[in-house]
């Protein structure tokens, strides 16, 4: 009697996660030949190959992308110390060994939630921006000496409780579209206290994201939209003097409005080096086709800019374009298993979808700054992806 075809996919498909994993593992092995740590082994391998079997047994293109991590991971984090310096590799436990499989997870809640609870997610998205966006309001309003905040810092930056300015400001940039779910003008009125959020953390990056996002939802607002996000961008470019006009700013304040335009022309150029080091680096055999694995810009980065000048090893520890980035870290083989995944799910991507808007807010933000690389805007992002697939 023949199995029925099901039964015999399933013992395929099993002793394919296997043979991933077990290959994986014997790699990871391979390419050392210094002592391991006998005593974490057992214990971690356990962790990623049962990890990595899981991501693949979700969703191919997620596994492909644990794959590269997973084999990065055990490479470097198995040995308690590097030989070369003596400092601990364990740094890429995370993001090796978790992130996707993690973001396979997400895939499974998606496929989980009813039309309800996926609702729920975006409300409560929703009201965590509101929250957010009052609290950087309220921090700007007692640096301004009006009024006290709960949470401040020295630099005088309106943060949330995010913790960064633009970390901020992009959080409240993939959220404003979303705020189109509600009708009008409820939608309007949240997405533009938003607004006040990201034009008060004068992040261009942000405002560029909002608008965006916005101008794929309501194509037609861009009349209004526009000058809303110049406004953001002119906020963060040029530092004002009190006078109202030119002609009665002092000389001095007129050196102060060409020094902050020269600062914001510094940061571009500055931006532009670290691209250009990360793609000549990022061609190397065989890193251009699998990546130097999840996490490595961060270590190798520093090293690099602390070349150029050492202010830019403290700004530049991440890329600040997170297409070069992830493509730096999990080559070419990274980058067709996204756009395979992007277009598999194709058909929940539209036109004036406010989802869809919260996407291309994240895929502008991307463009010229890090969100996949802090911690709350990771965690929109992965809520986003499982209302996608529930959808």
């Amino acid at each position: 009697m023949l199995w029925p075809s099901a039964w015999i996919a399933a013992a395929v498909w099993a002793a394919f996660l296997a043979g991933v994993s077990s290959l994986v593992l014997w790699l990871a092995v391979a390419v050392r030949n210094h002592p391991w740590d006998t005593r974490v082994i057992p214990a971690d391998a356990l962790r990623v190959i049962t990890a990595l079997a899981f991501a693949w047994w979700v969703d191919p293109s997620i596994g492909i992308l644990a794959t590269i991590g997973a084999y990065r991971w055990l490479e470097r984090a198995w040995w308690a110390v590097d030989q070369s310096d003596g400092i601990p590799r364990g740094w890429t436990r995370l993001a090796g060994g978790l992130l996707w499989p993690t973001a396979a997870m997400g895939m499974v809640l998606g496929h989980a939630l009813s039309p309800q609870a996926l609702q729920i997610v975006l409300y409560g998205l929703l009201f965590a921006g509101f929250l957010q966006a009052t609290l950087g309001i309220n921090q700007w309003l007692a640096y301004q000496n009006k009024l006290k905040s709960i949470l401040l810092v020295l630099d005088k930056q309106v943060h949330g409780s995010v913790g960064q300015r633009t970390g901020l400001g992009i959080f409240l940039a993939l959220l404003s579209p979303l705020a189109l779910i509600f009708p009008s003008p409820w939608g309007w009125l949240l997405a533009g206290w938003f607004g006040i959020g990201i034009v008060l953390t004068k992040s261009a990056v942000a405002s560029v994201a909002a608008m965006a996002g916005l101008l794929w939802v309501v194509p037609s607002a861009w009349i209004w939209i526009l000058p809303v996000a110049c406004i953001g961008f002119v906020v963060r470019a040029v530092k004002f003097s009190r006078q109202s006009f030119w002609e009665d700013v002092p000389r001095k304040d007129r050196r102060l409005f060409y020094a902050k335009l020269r600062h914001v022309g510094d940061s571009l150029e500055a931006r532009k080096r670290v691209w250009r080091m990360t793609v000549e680096r990022g061609l190397e055999w065989p890193a251009w086709l699998v990546g130097h694995g999840p996490g490595a810009f961060r270590e190798h980065g520093s090293r690099w800019t602390a070349l150029l000048q050492r202010r830019m090893a403290d700004l530049y520890k991440e890329c600040h374009n997170d297409y070069l980035e992830f493509w730096y870290e999990h080559g070419l083989v990274g980058l067709v298993a996204v756009a395979w995944f992007v277009w598999r799910f194709r058909e929940g991507w539209s036109l004036g979808d406010p989802l869809t808007g919260g996407f291309v807010a994240l895929g502008m933000s991307m463009m010229a700054n890090f969100p996949l690389k802090v911690a709350p805007i990771v965690a929109v992002v992965w809520l986003l992806v499982i209302v996608l697939v529930g959808r």
